[in-house]
């Protein structure tokens, strides 16, 4: 099949296969090709979640996070699913290889990683040439092997994939040695499965704005950008993998979100916000800083995220970020038993939760509880 890139440019696409709620359009590969197209790299962008949601909307319940488990356990993917959605899968390898891309990143979670699978598998028997790599939070160490022993894949980075991804595009270029790579597992000229050490943090302050230009809207039901305040969490609870992928807790600069803010608003039309953070309140002077900022701009916004209970979310404090238009708190209250809660290494004490929780919903705030089953 021809191809029609120009060989001199390094050129890539970045896609996101279903399920994943299709209430807003996904951050990470937009987060991704904005920092590679500052860096002059030719990115395109295939978001297929909403596109393949718009196109079965008879089946458009099993994209609802009540059916996540439905797309990662094999045998009720096979029979429920595949047979839906294959021809949709079928067309997005068609598309994505017709596009002139070099190569090809997808980004993985549990619940897209046998779609994805497939659609690898297609790309790889058609274009056999195009470098196949992959990201995201489902991605693990032996996972990669086995996609990479059997040569499904080309690489797989680990983490944060911005510097990981134009590290790992001017390799394949011949632009930088083996040994430059970050966070990333792949065959080294020996044949031999190189690991590359963990990838520096990424300064959030270098971040470009995420481009949703590529967005169709019309394949989402919500009018709501995803929105970064930081990444990374204070806490270190024991079920959690957050700590662990982000490696440390950073937050943007307050000028760098209000501008996000502002080219959301004048650009889409979009004035709502889901904050994707695993926690809004892991720095408190930044969060009050922030707010006093959207209050003294006049910003007309709506914000919702996560938060952990903790006494410092003050009746005042709740009240401001009510004012500042925080619509919505989903909070991690995991159980309501002490022995469970230690067990879990929440360091949250129960009265806690109960002062919290009220606060918020006298404040005028929506409030949602993160209950974990089983531990």
């Amino acid at each position: 099949m021809a191809s029609n890139f120009d060989p001199s440019v390094i050129s890539t696409g970045l896609a996101f296969m279903p399920a994943w709620l299709p209430f807003a359009p996904p951050l990470g590969i937009t987060a991704v090709a904005a920092y590679l197209k500052k860096s002059e790299i030719n990115v395109s962008v295939f978001d297929y979640n909403g596109k393949i949601w718009k196109q079965h909307q008879d089946f458009g319940h099993y994209w609802k996070m009540d059916y996540g488990g439905s797309w990662s356990h094999v045998k009720s993917y096979r029979e429920r699913i595949h047979p839906v959605i294959v021809q949709s899968l079928v067309s997005a390898a068609h598309e994505m290889i017709n596009s002139g891309v070099k190569s090809l990143g997808f980004s993985v979670y549990s619940s897209n990683y046998l779609p994805t699978r497939f659609t690898i598998k297609l790309i790889r028997l058609l274009r056999p040439d195009i470098k196949i790599y992959v990201g995201g939070a489902s991605i693990d160490k032996k996972l990669a092997e086995q996609d990479l022993k059997e040569h499904l894949i080309d690489a797989a980075i680990f983490g944060e994939g911005e510097d990981s991804c134009l590290r790992l595009l001017k390799y394949w270029e011949g632009q930088i040695s083996i040994d430059e790579l970050k966070s990333t597992l792949i065959y080294n000229d020996q044949g031999e499965l190189f690991t590359a050490e963990r990838n520096n943090l990424v300064k959030l302050n270098s971040l470009p704005i995420p481009d949703y230009s590529y967005v169709n809207f019309e394949h989402y039901y919500g009018r709501t950008l995803p929105l970064e305040f930081g990444r990374g969490c204070v806490a270190n609870c024991s079920f959690c993998s957050e700590t662990n992928y982000w490696v440390s807790f950073r937050v943007k600069s307050i000028d760098q979100i209000i501008a996000e803010m502002k080219n959301h608003i004048e650009k889409y039309q979009i004035n709502e916000f889901r904050v994707v953070d695993s926690l809004m309140n892991g720095n408190y002077k930044f969060l009050e800083q922030l707010i006093d900022r959207i209050i003294d701009e006049k910003l007309n916004v709506k914000w919702y995220g996560f938060c952990r209970i903790d006494k410092r979310l003050t009746p005042e404090l709740l009240a401001k970020m009510r004012k500042a238009g925080c619509t919505s708190i989903a909070f991690g209250l995991e159980s309501g038993s002490q022995k469970i809660l230690n067990l879990m290494n929440k360091r949250v004490q129960i009265y806690d939760s109960y002062e919290v929780v009220t606060a918020a919903h006298n404040a005028g705030i929506n409030v949602c509880a993160e209950i974990l089953m089983g531990f």
